[in-house]
């Protein structure tokens, strides 16, 4: 059986605005990949295009389906991205009626089964998907018409729509093979976000999967139960990545990389061994952080960047978020990262719940009291799946009219109670300015730079926050 993977194209400046799409990441999509790795070994026929990357809406890629004669096409879709993939669907169904056509990715799995309202789509996977959507296609490799047994399926019967229980999530991540990163353009097509990287090519992974934290505005399509690759496996990939793909640098993108502190020592250790050395950054959460001395060992291992989500400057509006963080933790991470050398990219949101204008204020005063080198300011915004989304009536109101309106970027979707959207986007823009167009910002990044070429990233990046 021949399957076919897509990434959708998704507007760049519908997702960041039009000032700062040129800021913007366009990133492997690493969770098509997992799944043809699978189903390789599964010694199946597979393709991926990431018409993401291509910039491509359904037109561009008619042909390569016409070449490639696929028999299921899975199709990948956040929220943002679901009307791009219901597109793509209706095109591949009109012009292709007899392939079957499946929806994946963290909207349907955050949404559910009215997903399939869209008759463009014959099925949907909900969760962790590689191990489902192989069952599914030997299921239809065989001819079958029996699909209530597949845990995690969504599906169609005449103008009926069945979910089936949820999947059991694999115990053992090491089980599931490395991404299939051979299906895809080479890794120097793609691009992280300004000022985010060192060095090119870079790798984005993932060592883990799940969050166990608890905050109400976060999608966790893996679950609150974190599995762990172990340190072995992700040395390996991290090795695979250098030397078949000329690698520089990786991301690391687990939710929380310093969950288990000795397992991050451990791959370290294991690189080293092998005579790899490389720069890398991750994500961290700030009650997880001990103590310097991890800070420390990672700087001393090639991490360049700790990635860090603070929200808020009011300790009322994070407990309201149930973030699980105190404003000190916030201010002692960045301390101690600031005193072993490493850099900081500091998240915070605007117009959360229990939101007022001074609470705002004291938002972009803590991101400007603190030694960081990139404070990002999102808009609160609900997602399916979220707490915030099931109870967001409670805490505002909601104004879109499709899914892709509910970006974080450039423009207010969700008002709470007692502000209003004229509000949000001043502010929004006072926290940007305030926060990089000054003297004390200047000065700490140009102290970081090192070649012209860095010197020309910085402008770039930098360019879009002026008036």
């Amino acid at each position: 059986m021949q399957i076919l993977l897509i990434n959708p194209w998704v507007d760049q400046e519908a997702v960041y605005g039009k000032k700062f799409k040129s800021l913007g990441a366009v990133l492997p999509p690493l969770g098509l990949c997992y799944l043809a790795g699978v189903l390789q070994k599964a010694n199946l026929k597979v393709n991926i295009i990431d018409a993401n990357l291509l910039s491509k809406p359904y037109e561009g890629i008619r042909e390569q389906i016409k070449k490639l004669q696929p028999e299921v096409i899975g199709i990948y879709a956040t929220t943002l991205g679901i009307e791009a993939a219901e597109d793509l669907a209706k095109g591949i169904k009109q012009d292709f009626p007899k392939i079957f056509t499946v929806i994946g990715g963290p909207h349907i799995t955050g949404y559910g089964k009215e997903t399939l309202r869209c008759k463009f789509f014959d099925f949907g996977i909900i969760g962790e998907g590689e191990f489902i959507f192989l069952q599914l296609v030997q299921t239809l490799e065989n001819n079958g018409n029996e699909f209530k047994d597949i845990p995690g399926l969504v599906w169609r019967k005449q103008s009926e729509i069945f979910q089936n229980t949820p999947v059991v999530l694999a115990k053992d991540i090491d089980e599931i093979p490395f991404p299939a990163r051979n299906l895809l353009p080479p890794l120097n097509k793609y691009h992280a976000k300004k000022m985010l990287f060192m060095k090119e090519p870079v790798a984005h992974i993932f060592t883990s999967r799940g969050c166990p934290y608890s905050c109400i505005f976060c999608q966790t399509p893996f679950g609150k139960k974190v599995r762990f690759h172990s340190a072995a496996y992700v040395a390996e990939e991290i090795t695979q990545l250098v030397k078949d793909y000329g690698v520089n640098e990786i991301r690391i993108n687990d939710d929380t990389f310093n969950l288990d502190e000795e397992r991050v020592a451990e791959i370290f250790r294991i690189l080293k061994q092998k005579g790899i050395y490389l720069t890398w950054s991750c994500n961290l959460r700030v009650n997880s952080v001990k103590d310097k001395s991890f800070l420390k060992r990672i700087k001393n291992d090639g991490c360049w960047l700790i990635s860090i989500g603070l929200e808020s400057g009011d300790s009322k509006v994070l407990q309201a978020l149930k973030k699980g963080i105190t404003l000190e933790q916030g201010r002692q991470v960045c301390a101690w990262a600031r005193e072993v050398g490493l850099k900081v990219q500091a998240s915070f949101m605007i117009g959360n719940i229990s939101e007022t204008e001074e609470t705002i204020l004291k938002t972009i005063e803590f991101a400007k009291s603190l030694p960081i080198h990139y404070p990002t300011f999102s808009l609160l915004t609900p997602f399916p799946g979220t707490e915030l989304w099931e109870k967001v009536a409670d805490y505002g109101q909601l104004n879109y009219t499709r899914f892709s309106d509910l970006t974080l970027s450039h423009k207010p979707t969700f008002i709470p109670n007692g502000l209003t959207m004229e509000q949000l986007t001043f502010f929004h823009r006072k926290a940007y300015f305030d926060a990089y167009i000054r003297l004390e910002m200047v000065i700490r990044h140009l102290r970081g730079v090192d070649s012209l070429a860095e010197l020309k990233k910085l402008w770039l990046a930098d360019f879009p926050f002026c008036p």
